[in-house]
């Protein structure tokens, strides 16, 4: 398989919060990764390696992505909507009209009128819960940056002398001279004393269990909670729990919710994963080596096997 080459980029200081890095900064850092990476790589790898390693596969873009960031921006730094958000009202987003007012706004999200009244209402929404709003009682919007080493099948960040384990990191004396290594980046929503918090938006209800459970597992959120946590625990010990707060976007209501133990877990088992099969592609040049698949029945078509057995007695 044929690689894009390129010179090394120039990284940001590594292993210390970064306070004062712009959004677009953050996302245009080069030679890092991401825990929305992360996802893509367990999602399908072949796509991954299109998107990431060969750029044959260009990023996927939309208005959710604008309206999200507009959504965050108004709640966490509403200081900065004046310089970072445009608001469009043009009828049609292409045409002449179009193509001079993005001239115009480069580097600011654009959003339609619509969009801005959605964003308003989760806005509205987050700020009418006191519970919400005790979380984000704290930093916006700070960045890290760590190297990780994949060796032996185990990841270590080399730096803290730290292995992690299924429960998180511990201190070891030695760390593996070679193995894969990786940059990594984090932004937290809001780092608060002992406490990352992370707007969501939701087409389901905030304050419904089932919604959020389902809205967790289908865009592993799970995974970033955990990453996130794992990460910012280095730099900062006493930082272990991780709070979603859910928006609606339709009929705004608001909520937050902790990530449980189990959720922790399962999402630390999740990015831990994502980055030793990279390390694994990594080593094989990038290329999927063709093998014997075995499918695992869906956990609900167990069932059938309690009824059979049931038959049989």
């Amino acid at each position: 398989m044929k690689k894009t080459t390129s010179k090394a980029p120039k990284l940001p200081v590594l292993h210390r919060l970064i306070r004062d890095m712009s959004s677009e900064a953050y996302h245009g850092t080069q030679g890092t990764w991401s825990s929305s990476q992360l996802k893509d790589i367990i999602d399908d790898e072949e796509v991954f390696i299109k998107k990431y390693i060969t750029r044959e596969q260009a990023r996927m873009e939309s208005e959710a992505f604008d309206t999200g960031t507009y959504f965050h921006t108004g709640t966490l730094e509403p200081h900065k909507v004046g310089t970072e958000i445009a608001v469009y009202t043009g009828k049609t987003r292409f045409g002449k009209q179009w193509e001079e007012y993005k001239k115009k706004n480069a580097g600011k999200t654009i959003i339609t009128e619509k969009q801005k009244a959605q964003g308003d209402g989760m806005i509205k929404a987050v700020q009418a819960s006191p519970v919400s709003m005790q979380y984000l009682e704290g930093e916006p919007e700070v960045s890290l940056f760590i190297e990780l080493l994949v060796a032996e099948n185990t990841i270590y960040a080399p730096f803290f002398m730290k292995a992690l384990t299924p429960d998180g990191w511990v201190t070891v004396k030695k760390v593996p001279a070679k193995g894969f290594r990786i940059i990594v980046k984090v932004r937290s929503d809001c780092l608060g004393a002992n406490f990352i918090s992370d707007l969501k938006s939701t087409s389901g209800r905030a304050n419904n269990e089932g919604s959020v459970r389902h809205s967790i597992s289908k865009y592993k959120y799970d995974l970033s909670a955990a990453f996130y946590l794992d990460m910012f625990s280095l730099v900062r010990e006493e930082v272990t729990a991780f709070i979603w707060i859910f928006a609606s976007k339709e009929n705004p209501v608001a909520a937050p919710w902790l990530a449980s133990k189990k959720q922790i877990l399962i999402g630390r088992s999740k990015w831990s994963w994502a980055i030793k099969r990279m390390a694994d592609l990594a080593a094989a040049n990038w290329e999927i080596i063709d093998y014997l698949r075995e499918a695992e029945p869906m956990s609900h078509e167990l069932e059938w096997l309690e009824d059979s057995d049931s038959d049989l007695l």
